[in-house]
């Protein structure tokens, strides 16, 4: 029961924000960023219908195709989500912040982001486009959920060109690029770490200053340089961000030829790390 409420809870403040980033900055500028709320934005600005109960019309049908398909909960859960935000955004009106489309679509993706995240945290999304890629890709095996996702936003983005101006279409995109960074800093956590692959001849002596400089675990690899044939020493490390320097100091002042490689690393878990709350990440996408 205690589960239940702090999710309901999580989707109502993150169908909020979403209700304040649409009816504050996105639906003034003319901004449909994918998805049904995209169409519905669309349609209300040419027949003049209601977004949210366009919204919940369109929906409706995904919601009796997917009820067999998916979980019950998150059904559930996704069923609610999808109610509030119809109702929120005909039911709450709130004034126009800037008449300024880059700052609408910027903040109003930055808003939406944040909701979508809470959603999601919750195992729920806003259904919509979510429900039918599941759908589609189950038909057609060879795409992934993310390319049937990003062909349904597009065509909305460009029915939205057609519909206004190819300008509000590409200020769509900037939303949707956005709230995709926002909801990827909510699901992944502000706790990225960095891992380090470092090719070096002094890989002995560079892990041992790790081990007890930085208190970090080191893997070691060998495997074989295919251009030179002879055999090489890579060295593995996860570390926080803050510890970059202090990493590239030691293995520069100790091997200033190794060959390295950082790249970032999400839900890092074990010792000195703390593991972040699973999330669904298959969804990360707007409705």
């Amino acid at each position: 029961m205690r589960e239940w409420i702090k999710n309901i809870t999580l989707i109502t403040i993150g169908v909020l924000l979403m209700t304040v980033s649409y009816n504050m900055f996105l639906v003034p500028a003319k901004i449909a960023p994918g998805g049904v709320s995209g169409v519905a934005t669309i349609i209300h600005y040419l027949v003049g219908f209601p977004i949210g109960a366009v919204s919940l019309v369109l929906n409706a049908p995904l919601f009796l195709l997917g009820w067999r398909q998916e979980g019950r909960g998150f059904i559930v859960r996704t069923l609610i989500s999808t109610v509030l935000l119809s109702l929120f955004i005909d039911l709450i009106p709130l004034p126009t912040i800037t008449q300024n489309s880059m700052l609408s679509a910027i903040f109003g993706g930055i808003i939406l982001g944040a909701g979508l995240g809470l959603v999601l945290i919750a195992e729920a999304t806003t259904g919509g486009t979510d429900l039918a890629a599941k759908m589609i890709q189950r038909k057609i095996p060879r795409l992934t959920v993310a390319w049937v996702l990003f062909i349904l936003d597009m065509i909305v983005i460009i029915m939205a060109a057609i519909a206004f101006s190819p300008e509000e279409g590409l200020y769509a995109l900037v939303t949707i690029f956005v709230s995709t960074k926002v909801m990827d800093f909510l699901l992944e956590g502000s706790k990225s770490a960095r891992a380090f692959n470092v090719i070096t001849k002094k890989s002995t002596e560079i892990a041992a200053r790790i081990m007890t400089e930085m208190e970090r675990g080191v893997t070691c690899f060998t495997g074989t340089g295919m251009y030179s044939g002879k055999e090489v020493t890579m060295l593995y490390c996860v570390i926080s961000n803050r510890e970059i320097p202090r990493l590239k100091h030691i293995i520069l002042s100790e091997d200033p030829n190794a060959f390295i490689v950082i790249s970032e690393a999400h839900e890092v878990g074990g010792e000195g790390f703390t593991y972040n709350r699973p999330t669904f990440s298959i969804f990360k996408k707007k409705q």
